[in-house]
């Protein structure tokens, strides 16, 4: 199994040549989330699954999108180009990710300042 790309909560993991899992871990309103997609590109597989639950299995053979809700708020898994992308409310994982360490970065408190989301770090 290689690690093919680590940024604190999101893992993508290549666990065959043309299978990948996709794993986000954070926290929606104070509890902790963990949304995977398991992705193969050769049988066009797909399945999603939030907090262990089974959300949706499908086969498809153009671009993959799905939506779900959690904790009220509107999820989003899309296809870009090579790789999938989560979004929360309309904003990116990564940029929610990013809102987060520079709101803690610049704060003299350590603590994380947003209620709405927090990134899980390594």
């Amino acid at each position: 199994m290689l690690v093919e790309h680590s940024k604190g909560n999101l893992f993508t993991l290549q666990l065959k040549s043309s299978k990948k899992q996709y794993i986000w871990e954070f926290q929606l309103n104070g509890e902790p989330q963990k949304i995977e997609l398991f992705d193969s590109k050769l049988s066009g597989k797909k399945k999603v699954l939030k907090n262990g639950i089974v959300e949706c299995e499908l086969v498809c053979d153009e671009s993959f999108f799905r939506n779900f809700t959690l904790n009220g708020h509107n999820c989003t898994i899309i296809q870009c180009g090579d790789k999938n992308e989560l979004r929360i409310d309309n904003q990116t994982f990564d940029h929610l990710y990013n809102l987060e360490r520079n709101k803690q970065f610049f704060s003299s408190n350590p603590e994380p300042t947003s209620s709405f989301f927090t990134a899980k770090s390594n």
